[in-house]
């Protein structure tokens, strides 16, 4: 089935996909995703006219589709752009685009390595800060401890001397023997 201009004919959605070889679901789909790129006539019916011009883009997207294996927003971004966005595949491969590609990788690289360098260097004074803490709280834990221990001992002194004393008689007290 073919549409000629000079015929001012209107198809169908079933009789463009029959033309398209594709499924009317599909055109459907197509219809739905890109309808701001389709220019369709609704008839009426109610239904929707596909002129020349709307099955010419409904080809530029089936091959988009199928052939060159587009994502949906990589073809509406296609025809927004009325293909100029895209570029030729000799020139997306060329070599000085893969030089600078392949230089930008390796500083990339590099970059990686030094921060990698970096982390490992900060966890290392982390750590050590970590034992310094450590220690210092031992070290301030002993102090603590033996400043304790020696209070106890001075108080523990004292109590003994003046339960001596209280047990001393009235005039070993008197006279201070």
């Amino acid at each position: 089935m073919s549409l000629n201009e000079s015929d001012g004919k209107v198809l169908y959605v079933k009789q463009v996909a029959a033309l398209l070889g594709e499924t009317d679901h599909t055109i459907r789909n197509w219809l739905r995703d890109f309808r701001q790129y389709i220019p369709t006539k609704k008839l009426d019916n109610g239904y929707n006219g596909f002129d020349e011009e709307a099955i010419n883009v409904l080809k530029s997207i089936q091959r988009l589709s199928r052939e060159l294996k587009y994502s949906t927003k990589q073809i509406d971004r296609y025809l927004a752009t009325n293909g100029k966005e895209f570029a030729s595949a000799e020139s997306i491969a060329s070599p000085a685009l893969v030089n600078e590609f392949t230089q930008e990788i390796t500083e990339l690289k590099e970059m990686m390595q030094n921060q990698q360098q970096f982390n490992k260097s900060l966890v290392e004074r982390l750590d050590a800060q970590q034992r310094f803490i450590e220690e210092s709280l031992t070290k301030r834990d002993q102090l603590l401890m033996q400043t304790l221990q020696e209070m106890r001992e001075s108080r523990l002194a004292i109590a003994a001397a003046q339960e001596e004393q209280t047990k001393k008689g009235f005039l070993a007290r008197l006279f201070g023997k």
